[in-house]
C-alpha cells in the first residue's frame, strides 16, 4: 500500500497548482463525508425549492433575512438567564428556541 501511495502522491505533484487545490479540497471533503447528512440536505433542499415553486413560501431579500437574523438573536441574548445565586458551576442548555444559562439540568 505504501508504493502506491508513494506513486499517487507523485502524480499528485506533478498537477499545476490549481489541479493540487482543487484535488485537495475534495479529499478533505470526502474525510467529512456521511451519506445520510447528504441524502437528508439533499432532500431538505428539494423541499424548499418546491415550496418555494409552488406559492407556499415567498422569499425575501438577503438584508431583510440578516435583519430579522440579527433581531431574533438579539432578543435571544435578552432571554439568557443566569443564577448568580448559584454555589455550582453554571452550564449552557441549549433549546430549539433559545440558549439558557442554568445551574442545574
Amino acid at each position: 500500500m505504501e508504493a502506491h501511495l508513494e506513486i499517487l502522491e507523485a502524480q499528485a505533484l506533478k498537477l499545476s497548482t490549481p489541479e493540487r487545490a482543487r484535488l485537495a479540497e475534495r479529499l478533505i471533503a470526502s474525510l467529512d463525508e456521511d451519506v445520510e447528512i447528504e441524502e437528508a440536505w439533499a432532500a431538505e433542499v428539494e423541499r424548499r425549492i418546491s415550496e418555494i415553486e409552488s406559492g407556499r413560501v415567498q422569499m425575501i431579500p438577503a438584508d431583510e433575512a440578516i435583519a430579522r437574523a440579527r433581531e431574533s438573536w438579539k432578543h435571544r441574548k435578552q432571554r439568557v438567564t443566569w443564577s448568580e445565586s448559584s454555589k455550582t458551576s453554571p452550564t449552557m442548555r441549549r433549546s430549539r428556541t433559545q440558549w439558557s444559562v442554568s445551574s442545574s439540568l
